[in-house]
C-alpha cells in the first residue's frame, strides 16, 4: 500500500477590508491511498503539474 499526504494552504481575505489582521491561512491536509507506487507517483506527477499551472493563472 503507498499513502500520498499533501497539504494545501491558503490565504482568505475578506472581500469588504484590506485589514490584515483579518486574513486567515487555512490549511488542509489530504491522505490518497493507492495499491502500487506506479498509481501513487502518477497522481503525485498530476498534482504537481496542476500546481506549476496554478501559478500562471491569476
Amino acid at each position: 500500500m503507498w499513502i500520498l499526504m499533501y497539504v494545501f494552504s491558503y490565504s482568505v481575505s475578506p472581500a469588504a477590508t484590506n485589514d490584515r489582521a483579518e486574513w486567515r491561512l487555512l490549511p488542509a491536509v489530504v491522505f490518497q491511498e493507492f495499491s502500487n507506487e506506479e498509481r501513487c507517483n502518477m497522481a503525485k506527477s498530476k498534482l504537481e503539474g496542476s500546481l506549476k499551472e496554478s501559478g500562471s493563472q491569476a
